[in-house]
């Protein structure tokens, strides 16, 4: 995999058992008391749920891929390139339904849970259960480990 660069990296990264909070909404019942509602399905219903961190810095990593028109009354490149990305996103909402997509992954990080390829990352031995793990390309720990299914 390529080296990410130290400056594209996020200077946190919540760990993905507090992306949980991202799944759950919240209502308020009959006393006006704020209720948890249960959490949404995710895509991989065995895995945890992606970080809001991992999932923006995901798509700063795609967009830094594109070749997009820098708009002269936009503020900065950055901003010209999110607004392609959502003219990208509006259309791919009026696409037709795809019942069947899925994630193409087959690990996930224990820590930011950003969804990966087990090829996509560097091998190294975890010695407290023998078990592969691979640095993640979002947080940089050593915590991608295959999804078990």
């Amino acid at each position: 995999a390529a080296a990410v660069p130290a400056a594209a990296v996020p200077a946190a990264v919540v760990p993905a058992a507090d992306a949980a909070a991202d799944m759950a909404s919240t209502a308020s019942d009959s006393s006006g008391e704020a209720s948890v509602v249960r959490p949404r399905k995710l895509l991989i219903p065995g895995c945890a749920p992606t970080s809001s961190l991992a999932r923006e810095f995901s798509l700063l990593m795609a967009i830094r891929t594109w070749n997009t028109p820098v708009l002269p009354l936009q503020c900065c490149p950055l901003h010209s390139a999110l607004r392609e990305l959502r003219a990208s996103m509006r259309s791919l909402e009026r696409s037709k339904c795809r019942p069947h997509f899925a994630p193409t992954a087959d690990a996930q990080c224990e820590h930011c849970g950003i969804l990966s390829l087990a090829d996509d990352a560097d091998e190294d031995e975890d010695e407290d259960e023998g078990n592969k793990l691979q640095y993640c390309y979002v947080c940089r720990a050593l915590s991608i480990r295959l999804i078990t299914t």
